[in-house]
């Protein structure tokens, strides 16, 4: 059986003070689930003051030892004269249940990544492969995720995401995202540790009603269309693993009508 979804990650991380010190910045990685988490996931950013890299490939990050450990280097901002202000740093750590690791990230040479992470797209669908599951995001549909496979067998298909609305006799109208509209497929991060995607769909019923009925909304809040439920979903998936992290969110767009309007 293939999991999927991780739900969490039970895992805290602190990094260092970071005022006008260089590098290197200590980050300590602690287990809190009570879980064994061999090569598990780590996310996390961290400031560095002004000029003390201009480029990701000059940093690496060391495990106690002052071994370089794999890590993906994203930079998410930078300050006026181009130096790095905000890096996220991907890698994964070997943790006992309920114990704690600290690494430091600092100038250096990077150390060699895996390369089994890869992301193939086209305009039906993104794919990817984390070397030991792969699995499409369609583009044009509403199901989330789509194939699944291992070792290019197909196991399961992806379904969307239904929310039911809650009907004067309790069998209130089906609203699915296989029904609505694809408004945003984006590839937030890409690298050899991890990939992020995000996608934004919204969910309406089978016939394209929306949420609120047109008429009433328009009466109650003098605007020309109905509410619409909007689902976030961002898809993180990671090197060597046989399960993603799914973060959805329920949004609702346009004014929320208590329906006691006749």
């Amino acid at each position: 059986m293939c999991r999927l979804i991780a739900i969490a990650c039970s895992l805290t991380i602190a990094a260092g003070t970071v005022l006008a010190a260089d590098l290197p910045v200590t980050l300590s990685v602690a287990e809190t689930g009570g879980l064994a988490r061999p090569a598990w996931p780590v996310t996390s950013g961290v400031p560095l003051p002004r000029g003390a890299a201009s480029k990701t490939s000059q940093l690496a990050l060391k495990d106690a030892s002052g071994k370089a450990v794999p890590c993906q280097f994203d930079a998410v901002t930078r300050w006026p004269d181009g130096s790095l202000k905000w890096v996220e740093l991907n890698f994964q750590s070997d943790l006992a249940a309920g114990a704690a690791k600290k690494y430091s990230l600092a100038k250096g040479q990077p150390a060699a990544t895996p390369e089994s992470l890869r992301l193939t797209e086209n305009a039906d669908a993104i794919t990817v492969h984390t070397g030991a599951i792969s699995f499409t995001i369609p583009k044009k549909s509403g199901r989330i995720i789509g194939r699944v496979s291992i070792a290019d067998k197909p196991v399961l298909e992806g379904r969307g995401i239904e929310i039911v609305g809650a009907g004067a006799t309790g069998d209130g109208t089906t609203f699915s995202s296989l029904s609505g509209t694809v408004e945003q497929v984006t590839i937030e991060r890409t690298g050899p540790m991890m990939v992020r995607i995000h996608l934004v769909l919204t969910c309406s019923s089978k016939a394209g009603l929306p949420y609120i009925d047109v008429a009433k909304s328009r009466r109650k809040y003098k605007q020309k269309t109905g509410d619409w439920f909007k689902v976030r979903v961002r898809i993180r998936a990671y090197a060597g693993k046989p399960f993603i992290n799914m973060r959805v969110s329920l949004t609702h767009a346009g004014p929320m009508d208590d329906s006691s309007d006749a």
